[in-house]
């Protein structure tokens, strides 16, 4: 079993192709789209029982950020605790390497010590190039925490988000991760596209302002309503099962569903808190235990709707070939 989890919808950057943006490609310009995001943080008692419960042979907790950056949790330190709590569990935690201090990496560093405990920082550039496209963050402190994390037994992963323009920079990063004692380097697939890349990369987000709800209308549904079945992530062919922890401490069957209620078309936002329950308590992990819930009604009703006739969600999210694209390039130093 594989638990992604959110645990804050804050970060310090301002990344222009995050999520949390939304790109007007007629006017070319970037949206924040902060008013509609969650203002919520994982809930560390809510967490620490989840941790406790856990029965699965084999299980991964992904922290990382559709949103925010999991630093950005006042108690990560805490969450990452319960996490390395459970027996052979996978802990990874994904960062831009540039919030909290170096003592905090200190202390990670004891959980996140192993070739299944690792911490992953998100650098894409060299020096202060990065803050072209890791907007808020400094080349300085990022580098004095990762020193402060690998020098104190962390296992570190270099991961870099592919721009073509930085060709120059990944052998420098490459040669710099090496010395400060990461266990790989890799460069992932950029799947923004060259005009957004060439245009919008320089602009400053606008504010945003969220459209009202309103009811879908057929011209809306006919975009999806081909497909007929969906690959699942959340429902894994394998057996692998997958659920997505918001920072709202509510258990959601995946990232997609989470994102899309806050996704750009009002209709997606109602049809995604319609399918989720994301205004009820019943998925919330501070009034019910997690195999509770996922063994209840509400998850089993959506499991059996997504084998059989998946609402329009999964069907935009996922009704065609998932994207199988695999690291750019991939270097494991140990």
């Amino acid at each position: 079993m594989e638990l992604e989890i959110e645990t804050t919808g804050i970060c310090n950057a301002q990344c222009p192709f995050c999520s949390k943006f939304t790109f007007d490609q007629g006017r070319l310009e970037i949206y924040n789209r902060a008013p509609v995001l969650s203002k919520e943080i994982l809930d560390i008692k809510a967490f620490d029982k989840l941790c406790r419960s856990i029965k699965e042979p084999k299980i991964k907790f992904d922290f990382q950020g559709s949103y925010g950056d999991p630093m950005a949790h006042p108690n990560i330190l805490k969450l990452i605790t319960s996490a390395a709590q459970v027996e052979n569990a996978e802990v990874e935690l994904k960062t831009n390497g540039s919030l909290k201090h170096e003592k905090l990496y200190k202390e990670l560093a004891k959980y996140l010590n192993t070739k299944n405990r690792k911490m992953f920082f998100s650098v894409d550039a060299y020096g202060n190039r990065n803050a072209i496209y890791r907007r808020g963050t400094d080349w300085e402190k990022i580098i004095g925490n990762m020193r402060a994390f690998t020098e104190s037994g962390g296992k570190a992963v270099w991961k870099v988000v592919f721009f073509e323009k930085n060709m120059g920079d990944y052998r420098n990063m490459e040669k710099l991760a090496r010395r400060l004692g990461f266990v790989s380097f890799f460069i992932h697939p950029n799947r923004v596209t060259e005009r957004e890349s060439r245009t919008a990369i320089f602009k400053i987000p606008k504010e945003y302002k969220p459209k009202p709800h309103v009811d879908f209308k057929t011209d809306y549904v006919s975009h999806f309503k081909h497909y007929k079945t969906v690959e699942c992530r959340h429902l894994n062919s394998d057996g692998e099962q997958y659920y997505f922890i918001g920072c709202d401490s509510k258990v959601y069957p995946c990232c997609d569903l989470w994102g899309d209620m806050v996704e750009d078309d009002p209709r997606v936002r109602r049809l995604a808190s319609l399918v989720t329950s994301s205004q009820s308590d019943e998925i919330s992990l501070k009034h019910h235990s997690f195999y509770d819930i996922i063994n209840g009604n509400k998850f089993k009703k959506i499991d059996h709707l997504i084998k059989f006739k998946p609402n329009m969600l999964c069907k935009k999210n996922c009704g065609c070939e998932s994207d199988k694209m695999d690291a750019i390039h991939n270097i494991n130093f140990t």
